[in-house]
């Protein structure tokens, strides 16, 4: 965040000068957290950077004069939160080496982002003598780290790095990722077969081009052709078998897909060319073989770095925590997810996602179903209910029993039904490519058989004509259109900070008619809304007033409330009990004895003929209205600029709703 100097001097909640906190940059509620001249905006922050100067790493904040380089740190990390790192099984799936001496790990960490964080991470041996060597990838934003076993084991790895700002990101798909990059390789040595073969072929094939009739004898025309003809073997039955077996898959789906046109292409040449060179009628076309086939291959491998590099795809495990808090006999214990079982007994605490159907042990849970619904609808759950996965806790923790394993959770049915799996429904390029071929292969099959009719009393020629159509009219320009045209498409999209799940997304937006923008967000920036307090009572807001506001909206998961829970970020909070949530409405609860009513001005009990022109929050307490937060959306640079834009170079109609934000904003 930059920081300029008329921003320091802002007034802040109390008409105090605005400070930001020395780790992340972000502002600061209270002052009561700081070392020395030094503030910070959560305990978080201020460890870190007690970590960092306990051992001299300072240097870190000097690298980055006019930003805060570190990453806000509110988020608590609770003891035993990487416990399942101790499991030999998770381990053996996350190490990349191990001699039982040294041991080789990567992982990926979101919150690289700097100079200061590649410096930081590639000085961890300064963090700790345990560590012997630190790489950063700065672009796939990753660290790769050797460390000592003896010294350091793959949990304190994890939690050295988590202490100084930078949580690795680990999920179930993480641990299954040898597998996907296994599977990955096999293009690629088929690219380098296929190139291999393509190049000494043609050169096997320089003699027949620019040698002169009887300048090479008979047996050394022959030897290169045989040679010619054993090095496309590999070429054809190994590097182009996918082309084949797509286009056999295709008829037995009764579809003529872009490859059929293609592999007969292939095909074709190859026993044209076999013919030739076996029964010395001439040197074939070897050379052409192998060359289209290293040449589609290479559009196909580029058109797969493209979509691994901007790779979005998701199952249903990558949502899902590693690890889960089990109770047994009064203690608490981290354990993988794999290890779950039914029966078991679970802690899920504050937005943490439920990983399987269970049964409510607590007497009450309030659970946002918006990963499986897209709702953000908040149920309220008693004793006995049946939660079902991906439900995430908003709230004080809870206790479930385990009713169904992972696997047979509804979100697993839900994710894996064959509704969500089907892909390039709508059309686009490559079922534009598709359907040309199935077009395009009924035409030149009609087409040969029709010149090998014309020619049909000389059998010699009417071969001759039938071969020549299918292979000169071979589609392998329309093959290799769809990759390198969504390929380099999505390169660019993704140079412009636009990064697309997959190509089919490129491809439906030439249909795109209508475009609709989500306001919180995305239009407007949550985490630096403007809010104001307005009295109702001409009496002023007090800090014990305060707290028991913050105990309240900090157990709803409403945009609002979260803003309002940030704003009020140094204030004390209590336990609450009778919470309830109205959608849409409001919140109530009691807070040491006092009931806090927190919504709109109807659900407090007030009348108001006020229209604030932003969201207004009011608060009542023990049924006497007493103040409104008044929140002010902070919009995106650039948006309105946007908006001018389309609407003088498109045909898009801006809607009244848009035009009137437009006009307060």
């Amino acid at each position: 965040m930059f920081i300029t100097e008329q921003e320091k001097v802002k007034p802040g909640i109390h008409g105090k000068q605005k400070l930001w906190c020395y780790h992340c940059g972000q502002e600061c509620k209270t002052t009561t957290i700081a070392t020395g001249d030094k503030y910070f905006c959560c305990e978080g922050c201020k460890s870190v950077y007690e970590i960092l100067d306990s051992n001299n790493l300072c240097n870190y904040y000097d690298l980055n004069n006019s930003t805060a380089p570190g990453v806000t740190q509110r988020v608590p990390i609770y003891e035993g939160r990487f416990a399942y790192l101790d499991d030999e099984k998770t381990k053996a799936q996350l190490i990349e080496f191990t001699d039982g001496k040294q041991t080789s790990v990567s992982f990926f960490i979101p919150g690289i982002h700097c100079t200061s964080c590649i410096w930081l991470l590639e000085n961890m041996h300064r963090l700790h003598k345990g560590f012997i060597r630190s790489q950063v990838n700065f672009l796939k934003r990753t660290v790769s780290l050797t460390y000592n076993e003896e010294d350091l084991s793959l949990r304190k790895v994890v939690e050295l790095l988590t202490s100084v700002g930078y949580e690795p990101h680990i999920d179930i798909a993480d641990l299954e990722k040898k597998q996907i990059k296994k599977n990955g390789k096999e293009l690629w040595y088929k690219v380098g077969v296929a190139g291999f073969c393509a190049g000494n072929v043609m050169m096997l094939s320089f003699p027949e081009y620019f040698a002169g009739e009887g300048n090479l004898t008979t047996d050394l025309q022959r030897t290169f052709s045989y040679l010619s003809l054993g090095l496309s073997l590999p070429a054809v039955f190994y590097s182009a078998s996918h082309i084949f077996l797509s286009a056999y898959n295709g008829l037995k789906q009764r579809v003529l897909n872009i490859d059929f046109p293609v592999s007969l292409g292939l095909a074709i040449t190859f026993i044209r060319s076999v013919y030739e060179i076996l029964w010395h009628v001439g040197p074939g076309f070897m050379d052409s073989l192998c060359g289209l086939i290293f040449f589609l291959l290479i559009g196909r491998a580029f058109q797969s770095k493209t979509y691994q590099t901007l790779s979005f795809e998701r199952d249903f495990k990558s949502y899902f925590p590693v690890s889960v808090m089990i109770k047994k006999n009064g203690h608490e214990k981290s354990v993988p997810i794999s290890a779950l079982k039914i029966g078991d007994i679970i802690v899920v605490r504050n937005h943490e996602v439920i990983p399987a159907d269970a049964l409510l042990l607590s007497p009450n849970a309030n659970i946002d179903y918006s990963f499986v619904t897209g709702e953000s609808t908040i149920n309220d759950k008693l004793a006995n209910q049946t939660i079902y996965a991906g439900g995430r806790q908003q709230g004080p923790a809870i206790e479930l029993k385990i009713m169904k394993e992972v696997s047979a959770s509804y979100l697993t049915r839900l994710w894996n039904d064959e509704t969500f799996n089907k892909t390039n429904e709508d059309g686009g390029i490559t079922k534009l490519a598709n359907k040309a071929g199935q077009y395009f292969t009924v035409l030149i099959l009609l087409f040969s058989f029709g010149a090998a009719a014309y020619w049909w009393p000389n059998v010699h020629k009417a071969m001759d004509a039938f071969i020549a159509i299918l292979i000169i009219s071979c589609p392998c320009g329309l093959a290799l259109t769809s990759p390198f045209a969504l390929g380099n498409a999505m390169r660019i999209a993704g140079k412009n900070k636009l990064y697309l799940k997959n190509a089919q997304v490129l491809e439906h937006l030439s249909a795109v008619d209508c475009v609709v923008f989500d306001k919180t967000g995305t239009i407007t920036q949550s985490h630096e809304a403007r809010v104001e307090i307005l009295p109702l009572t001409g009496k002023s807001v007090t800090d014990d007033d305060f707290d028991l506001i913050r105990s309240v909206v900090r157990h709803s998961a409403h945009p609002l409330s979260k803003i309002i829970n940030d704003y009020l970020k140094g204030y004390t909070f209590y336990d609450v009990s009778e919470f309830k949530e109205q959608p849409g409405k409001g919140i109530t609860a009691q807070v040491n004895g006092n009931l806090v009513t927190i919504g709109s001005a109807a659900y407090i009990g007030i009348e108001t003929d006020e229209n604030p022109g932003n969201s207004a929050v009011y608060v009542a307490i023990n049924g006497q209205a007493l103040c409104t937060f008044n929140i002010k959306n902070n919009y995106r640079q650039g948006w309105k600029l946007l908006l001018k834009h389309w609407a003088k170079n498109s045909n898009y109609t801006l809607y009244p709703a848009i035009m009137k934000m437009n006009e307060k904003s």
